[in-house]
């Protein structure tokens, strides 16, 4: 997903930072992970891209692991 997605999605104005937007996720995984309820093995959910090294991100993505699982629940929620 291109950040300017989130952008638009989240109506954030463009000079707005994504910093931190995948901490929310993180930190539910890593409870998820203390909790037992998934391994600590577990794949990354949600990573940054960056295009010019780490400074502003261009992009995020999600684990390709993880994809069908994402769209099997969308396709519940649409049934």
């Amino acid at each position: 997903m291109e950040a300017q997605a989130v952008y638009d999605i989240c109506d954030y104005d463009d000079d707005r930072s994504l910093r931190g937007f995948t901490k929310p996720i993180k930190r539910i995984s890593g409870k998820l992970q203390e909790q037992g309820v998934i391994p600590e093995s577990a794949v990354l959910v949600l990573t940054p891209e960056y295009e010019n090294g780490p400074s502003r991100a261009s992009g995020f993505k999600v684990h390709p692991l993880l994809v069908p699982l994402i769209n099997n629940l969308a396709d519940d929620d649409e049934a």
